[in-house]
């Protein structure tokens, strides 16, 4: 699904994950914010990332990041490999594999954060519906 809005004026990616009757339809969190893969990859393993999270990895698009580096990819593997992949979501201006259908996730915000795009003004701590409404499915 492609949204538009106040974090993404451009456009992003909606991924909800695979329709199990099981999937968060609407989440609400506050943001922990990451302009590193490594960093954010160390917070998921040491138990800082907790449920509840709103995981903003910005740093990760085509001119800020790896490119197709699969930054964004492997934070949102690591999560759903510590069981969090309903408990937390995730906001990049990265680009996901399409083998990424764990959680909710918005993805390829844009404009990214490197070009100047809002998902670069997000503060840690922030509550994600001041920045960014809930997002709820019109699927069901």
């Amino acid at each position: 699904m492609i949204l538009k809005g106040s974090l993404a004026p451009e456009s992003a990616v909606l991924k909800m994950g695979i329709p199990d009757g099981k999937r968060p339809e609407l989440f609400e969190g506050k943001a922990r914010v990451y302009d590193d893969t490594a960093v954010a990859m160390r917070e998921i393993r040491d138990g800082t990332v907790k449920a509840g999270d709103v995981m903003v990895c910005r740093g990760q698009g085509l001119k800020g990041g790896p490119a197709m580096g699969g930054g964004a990819s492997l934070i949102l593997f690591a999560i759903d490999a510590v069981g969090l992949a309903r408990d937390v979501a995730i906001v990049t201006d990265g680009q996901l594999s399409g083998l990424c259908l764990k959680g909710l996730t918005v993805a390829e915000v844009a404009p990214e954060a490197a070009v100047g795009g809002p998902i670069g003004l997000v503060k840690r701590a922030m509550p994600s519906a001041s920045a960014w409404r809930s997002v709820r499915s019109s699927s069901r």
